[in-house]
């Protein structure tokens, strides 16, 4: 199975038959490249599974560059291919000046085969599952994860919400599945 860890930095995700992209050359990145920088150097198709560890944050919205990325990213995988995506929200998000795309639950809607309003992309997605993988800004409440992400499994769009509004940081992992 060919996995593309986009943004992988020096943690690229582990196997044998895994090729990580980076705008930075470090131990670890095969390909040195931008990623709002189009198209990306490999062939239609071309990966059963594309990863992006904290890093669609990170892309400018400016001129529709965060779809593009998505766009090109739907033009990578295989048929089905899986995209495998973590981010951060809540307070999280807005703590780091380069984080400038933020990504929520409603984000993949816009990705979607039957949202109104996906008129703006052409790539589609399913989103398969939807995870809260971590939630810290209190003391010990990252020992409380578990039930968050219980609640967040009821309601997604109501979490995401309410960790915003109490000001908590919270990392959400989305797997999608290309239409």
């Amino acid at each position: 199975m060919k996995i593309l860890d986009i943004g992988c930095g020096a943690n690229k995700h582990a196997g044998s038959d895994v090729t990580g992209m980076d705008i930075v050359n470090l131990s670890g990145v095969d390909i040195i490249h931008n990623i709002e920088i189009f198209p990306y150097p490999f062939e239609k198709s071309s990966f059963d599974t594309v990863i992006m560890h904290h890093v669609l944050e990170h892309v400018t919205r400016t001129n529709g560059t965060n779809i593009k990325v998505i766009e090109e990213v739907h033009r990578l995988l295989k048929p089905h291919g899986k995209l495998v995506v973590d981010v951060p929200i809540g307070q999280w998000f807005y703590y780091d000046p380069t984080h400038k795309n933020y990504v929520g639950y409603w984000y993949w809607k816009y990705f979607s085969h039957d949202f109104p309003l996906n008129y703006y992309t052409h790539a589609r997605f399913n989103l398969k599952y939807a995870e809260l993988v971590g939630i810290h800004g209190i003391k010990y409440i990252e020992k409380l994860t578990p039930v968050f992400n219980k609640l967040y499994q009821l309601s997604p769009e109501g979490m995401e919400r309410f960790i915003n509004f109490i000001n908590l940081d919270a990392a959400i992992k989305y797997t999608l599945r290309k239409i």
